[in-house]
């Protein structure tokens, strides 16, 4: 799967209507193992796509108030994730 970071718009929606409410079973495949709080960290990349989407859109309509909004919103969704869940996001140079 690409990294949420680099997926387009279009792309961050699709995820987002697919995990918004992820079952065990979902996250268990977005995730690849069960551990502590791997439902939550499945919502909580859901939210993050969404924001970002939003981001994007802002971004593109020149709205730069709106972008930092959803980028900081974006950035709160990914506090506290898993070091798995966050493999998701970025690479592993923070990217």
């Amino acid at each position: 799967m690409k990294l949420l970071s680099k997926m387009s718009r279009d792309e961050l929606w699709a995820f987002w209507v697919k995990y918004q409410r992820a079952s065990r079973n979902l996250s268990l495949e977005l995730l690849g193992r069960k551990y502590a709080g791997y439902t939550n960290d499945a919502s909580s990349l859901a939210s993050y796509a969404c924001n970002r989407a939003v981001m994007i859109d802002c971004r593109r309509r020149g709205d730069r108030v709106g972008v930092r909004v959803y980028e900081l919103c974006a950035e709160t969704c990914l506090e506290g994730l898993s070091v798995t869940a966050l493999s998701l996001v970025y690479d592993g140079t923070g990217r």
